[in-house]
């Protein structure tokens, strides 16, 4: 009776053991397919938040680079059809002279929408339609006061659009040449970039009570939407910008407004198949060995995958940004870097009460050269120019960039002899590179260079320094080229 009792009580024991295992290995199990889910969903919000950031950034530097470059054609059409322009201004009724100016811009630029001329004092002067509205008045204005604005959309009657502004000088005048451009190219950049399943737009950050308007989609601009019911971000959509930028100079922001059903789709569809998995594992113990090491092999694949994919896209993004400050020709650094820099160096000066000087270097008779030899020789010229540049401004302090064209710009923390004596290392350089130039007084290339210093104080500013040494660089360029000025107080 003893041993039947014990053999019983063992029996007992067994069964309750097997019962025990067979509960602790369900529930382990639960535990392991909830995790499994958690932590393929946190890789997914990851990955899906790095491609949102990489689209954001690269729709925001594509942008710069539209509007930069729109910005650069700009002033040169001006500088070279300044006879035509004065035309205009001496004629603000001669529609035959507005419409060659226009036609020829558009040739260059064929999402130009319409020119127009703004004076001083008199507001629009050659206004022959009326698109022009109070928003492009104040921009002009504000440009007119302190020689910047930031872009932003215009609303027309016929078409939305932004305007890039040049300025001249005529007959001791000052008068703005402005150009109203589609929204086009923003529009095809953002269709162009935004990846699957995301939805990139520009929005609005200031202005008139217009913060949070939707400017520009992959679909149009804000007149032209209709896919929603407000073109307006509500609270409910900012919860769900997965990335967002502004971008510089503008009253733009890149976002990007994630649907949150695609979140909830892609969760659904890790829940039902590890539901189904977890009941075909549950009721076969054997075979939930297997399946879990499928199932670990596959996120070990997927998290190798990832890894070389973010290491792929920071490359891919260190490459961008070297591009996004550089000049593509000269390899030097170009204007957007110059702007951020300068601004650094101008302000380290304010602090320390420090002398800045800035040195404008233009290339003599270029346009003679590009004329003789043809742009790729011209290209070249360029090129061994910068070199040399970049051999005789090298220290620490210092940095040249090219400023536009055939013109370049550099900053040196020390005093006018210092610059005076790089003026004359540059000087030497070329004399000795001996560059042929048959349309030069000289038969060679030279440069002319215009310098000017300041100690920044809360009564000068940076454009101060940049237009005091392009007026010593107009009075080296008046005095026979291929000399130094300084600016004299």
């Amino acid at each position: 009776m003893q041993e039947m009792s014990l053999s019983r009580k063992k029996s007992f024991i067994n069964k309750n053991m097997i019962n025990g295992f067979s509960f602790g290995v369900l529930l382990v199990l639960l535990i392991i397919q909830i995790w499994i889910i958690y932590d393929k969903h946190n890789v997914f919000l990851e990955n899906n938040k790095s491609i949102s950031h990489t689209a954001v950034n690269n729709v925001k530097e594509a942008i710069l680079i539209a509007l930069e470059t729109k910005k650069r054609t700009l002033d040169n059409f001006v500088e070279n059809n300044r006879s035509h322009i004065v035309k205009l201004i001496e004629q603000p009724d001669n529609k035959a002279q507005f419409d060659y100016l226009f036609n020829k811009l558009k040739k260059q630029l064929p999402d130009l929408f319409t020119i127009n001329v703004y004076r001083e004092g008199f507001g629009i002067i050659t206004e022959y339609n009326d698109f022009v509205g109070r928003i492009c008045k104040v921009d002009l204005e504000d440009y007119m006061a302190v020689d910047f604005h930031e872009k932003r959309t215009h609303p027309s009657t016929v078409l939305y659009h932004y305007d890039e502004i040049s300025s001249l000088q005529v007959n001791n005048q000052r008068f703005l040449f402005f150009a109203s451009f589609s929204l086009d190219v923003v529009v095809n950049i953002l269709d162009h970039s935004t990846p699957e399943d995301h939805n990139l737009m520009i929005v609005s950050d200031s202005g008139d009570g217009a913060d949070g308007w939707i400017e520009i989609t992959n679909n149009g601009v804000r007149n032209l939407k209709d896919s929603r019911k407000s073109p307006i971000i509500k609270s409910l959509d900012s919860e769900n910008i997965l990335s967002k930028l502004s971008i510089p100079e503008t009253h733009w922001n890149v976002i990007d407004l994630q649907d949150r059903k695609f979140i909830d789709r892609n969760l659904d569809s890790y829940i039902f198949p590890s539901t189904i998995l977890y009941i075909l594992v549950a009721a076969i113990i054997l075979f939930m060995r297997s399946v879990l090491n499928n199932s670990f092999s596959l996120l070990s694949n997927l998290n190798e995958q990832l890894v070389i994919r973010n290491k792929e896209i920071t490359e891919l993004n260190s490459e961008l940004e070297d591009l996004s400050v550089t000049d593509a020709l000269t390899a030097l650094y170009n204007r957007r870097y110059f702007d951020m820099q300068y601004k650094n160096e101008w302000n380290r000066a304010f602090r320390d009460n420090k002398l800045i000087s800035v040195m404008i270097i233009d290339v003599d008779y270029f346009k003679k050269y590009n004329d003789t030899y043809g742009h790729p020789e011209g290209d070249k010229c360029l090129q061994q120019v910068a070199t040399i540049l970049k051999s005789c401004i090298n220290r620490s302090s210092e940095f040249v960039a090219r400023f536009g064209g055939e013109e370049f710009i550099a900053v040196v923390n020390d005093n006018k002899k210092a610059c005076e004596e790089i003026s004359r290392q540059i000087h030497a350089a070329l004399q000795a590179a001996d560059l042929e130039h048959k349309q030069s007084d000289l038969g060679r290339v030279t440069v002319s260079i215009g310098i000017a210093s300041a100690i920044p104080d809360k009564n000068n500013r940076r454009s101060d320094a940049i237009k005091k040494a392009d007026d010593a660089l107009y009075k080296a360029k008046m005095q026979g080229r291929n000399q130094t000025v300084i600016y004299d107080v």
